[in-house]
């Protein structure tokens, strides 16, 4: 285990970081939830997933992050244990809901373009689905309150999570489970979408050029259409799973390896850099997605008009 502090210069940088990711993302998700909510022409059953994501984006920053400027401009391990277990449950339950909204969106969108014909979420099934999600990653979130593995500080005293660092079965038990539920099942169901998705796309793309020759520009635009919704998907999940990947080899490594081999900062570095997932969907929003950024555009003029 990692358990050394960091010193008074590095934990004031860290502190500056967690205010300036706090500010980015409560800021630009806030504008995205009242974008969603404010444009009729977003009202569809596929952004619902697209919201409640943005959703998760808020709550993390409002709800996990200023709790962790508190918790490190007071230094942790003196603000107490409910504070520590207050930041833990909140990072892993809005973590596990963003993974498996993410995970949902992948099979939205391979049903949307595989399947479209038998595509059957409406928008109160899709909201069934979503209070789902939620519902799964609050209660595995809320099993190291009640004696399923347990909640601590991580190294480095820069946040709070799960105790990786322990190897006792019960810790380790939990840690297989989550790791199992909330990011090896995910990635293979997003990895299985998207490559059905781009094998579909490139074999219905041959079909009308071969069928229809010239004729076929408006069956190519709406591939087209479909693609970049897709693309969009694509890079939600890449993006997330850049942030969180090292997050994960390295709390894996501290469980399961020599964790007396560990670098220091490389036991923190990663924690620090997931912190960032809550930031760029906005922008992915904003850059790929046409519909959201003339909805943005049509706000602003109206508020200036």
């Amino acid at each position: 285990m990692i358990d050394n502090a960091l010193g008074r210069h590095e934990a004031n940088i860290v502190l500056g970081y967690y205010i300036a990711i706090f500010v980015i993302g409560f800021v630009t998700n806030t504008i995205v939830v009242i974008i969603f909510i404010s444009s009729q022409r977003l009202h569809t059953t596929p952004n619902l997933i697209l919201f409640s994501m943005s959703v998760c984006d808020w709550l993390m920053a409002t709800m996990a992050k200023s709790v962790g400027i508190y918790g490190n401009a007071r230094y942790w391990p003196t603000v107490g244990k409910v504070t520590c277990d207050y930041y833990a449950f909140a990072t892993s339950a809005i973590g596990y809901a963003s993974i498996l909204h993410l995970a949902a969106l992948a099979v939205e969108k391979r049903m949307a373009v595989v399947s479209p014909m038998t595509n059957s979420f409406n928008g109160r099934r899709m909201l069934v689905i979503i209070a789902t999600l939620w519902g799964f990653a609050i209660l595995w979130a809320v099993f190291p309150l009640i004696g399923w593995s347990s909640y601590g500080p991580e190294p480095g005293y820069v946040s709070c999570s799960i105790t990786w660092y322990t190897t006792d079965h019960n810790n380790v038990s939990y840690i297989i489970c989550v790791s199992v539920l909330f990011f090896l099942i995910p990635i293979v169901t997003m990895t299985f979408c998207f490559a059905s998705i781009y094998h579909t796309i490139r074999n219905l793309s041959h079909e009308a050029t071969a069928r229809w020759g010239s004729d076929a520009r408006a069956t190519q635009e709406t591939i087209r259409a479909k693609a970049k919704t897709a693309k969009m998907a694509f890079l939600m999940v890449m993006c997330f799973l850049f942030a969180w990947t090292p997050y994960a080899v390295v709390s894996l490594w501290t469980t399961f390896g020599d964790t007396h081999r560990i670098p220091a900062l490389l036991g923190v570095l990663p924690s620090l850099f997931a912190k960032l997932s809550s930031c760029y969907n906005p922008i992915i929003y904003f850059f790929m997605y046409t519909k959201f950024r003339c909805a943005g555009k049509a706000l602003l003029y109206q508020e200036h008009h």
